[in-house]
């Protein structure tokens, strides 16, 4: 008679009796936090400001393509940037999505964004053709700003 593994794991397992040790191939390490990078992930701020304070964004263009930028939360109606143009929103509200697009839909945007003085700098570029890109940046009312 051939006993099925499993079965024979589960009656060691209700008899009470010790387990033998698992082989390396199954016994991984457990990973705690401070063993993964988080600097990577889109779970993380990529900039913060002091939500407290007046702030300003800045959107700099260097596709050079038109691009359409609005709010998720209708705070002004969508606006169209020139290529190589620059803008400056005041008085934005938190928590904000600001989408930017593309006027030509072959393309696809990345942004870099940075913050210094309360001031919001989203630079866009364009995306390599075989990477989708992103389409928002999030800015939150703790202060902390996320691109998607």
């Amino acid at each position: 008679m051939s006993w099925n593994p499993f079965v024979a794991a589960s009656l060691f397992l209700s008899a009470g009796l010790p387990m033998l040790p698992l082989p390396d191939a199954i016994a991984a390490p457990a990973t705690t936090m401070a063993d993964t990078k988080m600097a990577d992930s889109s779970w993380q701020p990529v900039a913060r400001i002091d939500p407290a304070k007046p702030y300003q964004v800045k959107i700099i263009n260097k596709t050079g393509i038109g691009l359409e930028y609005s709010s998720t939360t209708n705070e002004f109606p969508p606006r169209k940037l020139a290529a190589s143009g620059t803008s400056t929103l005041n008085q934005v509200p938190t928590p904000i999505y600001l989408l930017i697009s593309p006027l030509d839909g072959r393309f696809y945007l990345n942004y870099t964004v940075s913050a210094r003085n309360n001031v919001v700098i989203i630079t866009v570029t364009q995306s390599p053709e075989s990477s989708l890109g992103k389409t928002t940046v999030n800015i939150q009312e703790t202060g902390g700003i996320f691109v998607y």
